[in-house]
């Protein structure tokens, strides 16, 4: 079997538990897992890139095969083509989820057919919890 390398991005601005789950089955997949940062310049974080990824090395730290890193100004498809990742993680909360992801996917085919993308989908309990949601709770108290 050839050697396969994936990856789990997001803004994780703060990292949830439905994020937690999606990195845990993905490093259960793939013997090399990275969870990456996606910095978008235009987008205003609660979190420094510092903060969000010591708090991921905190909660994926009894999990032997994870890597955090992070990217900036690439699309999802441009990072695991230039990082030479086999396969695209993606978390599944809601069909909006679903159909965002298929778009993406279809796009991805255009650049390079060679990546993957698994989509693991997220606990019941997980599927109203998002970071924005997070964020917004912690920011009104």
């Amino acid at each position: 079997m050839a050697e396969t390398k994936a990856f789990y991005a997001g803004s994780f601005d703060p990292p949830t538990n439905g994020h937690l789950e999606v990195i845990k089955a993905g490093a259960e997949l793939f013997e090399d897992f990275h969870v990456d940062i996606g910095l978008h310049p235009d987008k205003s974080y609660l979190f420094t890139l510092e903060e969000r990824v010591r708090m991921l090395e905190v909660v994926t730290g009894d999990i032997r095969n994870v890597k955090i890193g992070s990217y900036c100004g690439k699309l999802l498809i441009e990072h695991a083509v230039d990082e030479g990742f086999t396969h695209i993680v993606r978390g599944i909360r809601t069909a909006k989820d679903l159909e965002d992801e298929r778009v993406y996917y279809r796009f991805g085919e255009t650049v390079d057919r060679s990546v993957q993308t698994v989509l693991i989908p997220c606990a019941a309990e997980f599927e109203i919890v998002s970071s924005s949601f997070v964020k917004g709770l912690m920011t009104s108290t």
